[in-house]
């Protein structure tokens, strides 16, 4: 089967959908395949501007769609089928073979979080402005997969009806080799005997990063077992930083950006997954951290709570509450027993998030 992936990034640029399509693309290579990539660095169909994405965001992404459908008129009865992730298109394009995959939208993120701060305002309301007419009347006719149920309450808000399918994200489960010296690299620092909590993502408001700090320092007074460690660059590392020393919050470490490769053996040097944000779709950390035995900790949005409830394992935590979600965490943390958690959350994994299992879902689409 010929098959044609576009995303606005590409492996090894970018973060979730740019490592989304590129095990997806090894996994349809893997069952025979072929597949081409189309993407602002390619590498197969290389339109779009990876500049003008990193420097300016969402213009880039829209400029990259503009190409796409500019391209799709062109080549899309060349291929058996065609997934779209995260899409705008400003053309009519009648083809039964086109798969939108949406992870997230805009106007539910700004309507979720963003809207606290109005200097955003003007770079949402461009957003929201073109995500309306390219879902209202360019994609509205086409059949959509979605990462998680709640998009599918979002979509509706477009008058999106045609979902086939909810796919998650998915994830390698194999334990690395390189652990020791990754070990050494990144944790310079004494982890022996300490209980260790690992958040992967950027350093953003959208985040909650300065609440989670808060409610890791009321943890830290009542017991001392844990470290904190936070993966991920972003514009807020100077003021958590800053945070940390002003609040006397100790044993936590930001250690920046992670290769995705290294970043895969990290996950299993740690014990919890701490992800705090007030929005999300379904980000791949979470599903990766879940391929390693991580056990989830969690804020209390739709997608955090279904997750939970799938793996059966976890706690949600309202980390504005600092006090209390700390006490929370403690109960859970003494009632559980770490090693048997994480191996249960490994063979839940390995149940629904492997990318082949993930893989033959969206071949099913077919």
């Amino acid at each position: 089967m010929k098959i044609l992936i576009c995303a606005h990034e590409y492996y090894p640029k970018g973060s979730g959908i740019a490592n989304l399509v590129y095990h997806l693309k090894n996994c349809f290579l893997k069952k025979g395949n072929s597949v081409k990539i189309c993407s602002p660095i390619g590498p197969d169909y290389k339109i779009g501007s990876q500049i003008l994405i990193e420097k300016f965001g969402g213009i880039g992404i829209i400029y990259f769609w503009y190409k796409v459908s500019k391209l799709l008129e062109k080549i899309a009865d060349d291929y058996d089928i065609i997934y779209l992730h995260n899409p705008f298109l400003f053309k009519k394009i009648n083809k039964k073979n086109i798969i939108c995959v949406t992870h997230t939208l805009y106007y539910f993120m700004y309507k979720d979080f963003y809207y606290k701060n109005i200097t955003l305002f003007p770079y949402y309301f461009l957003m929201i402005f073109f995500e309306f007419i390219s879902y209202r009347i360019f994609l509205k006719n086409f059949e959509f997969v979605v990462t998680s149920k709640k998009t599918i309450k979002e979509l509706k808000f477009y008058k999106i009806s045609k979902i086939k399918k909810v796919i998650p994200n998915g994830v390698n489960i194999e334990k690395d080799k390189k652990c020791i010296k990754l070990r050494t690299k990144y944790y310079p620092f004494k982890i022996k005997n300490k209980y260790k909590l690992l958040f992967v993502g950027r350093l953003e408001y959208q985040k909650n990063l300065f609440n989670l700090l808060s409610v890791y320092k009321k943890i830290k007074e009542k017991n001392d077992k844990f470290i904190l460690i936070l993966v991920g660059e972003g514009k807020l590392k100077n003021k958590l930083i800053k945070f940390c020393r002003k609040n006397h919050i100790e044993d936590c470490y930001f250690i920046g950006k992670v290769p995705h490769k290294e970043l895969l053996s990290l996950y299993n040097l740690a014990d919890f997954f701490v992800l705090s944000s007030y929005y999300e779709g379904f980000p791949l950390t979470l599903s990766e951290a879940l391929g390693s035995g991580l056990i989830p900790v969690l804020s209390p949005i739709e997608i955090f709570v279904e997750i939970k409830e799938k793996t059966k394992s976890g706690i949600i935590l309202d980390f504005s509450c600092h006090e209390k979600s700390a006490e929370k965490f403690l109960n859970y943390f003494n009632s559980i027993n770490i090693k048997k958690e994480r191996l249960k959350i490994i063979s839940i994994a390995r149940k629904y998030y492997t990318w082949e299992k993930i893989c033959q879902e969206y071949l099913k689409l077919k």
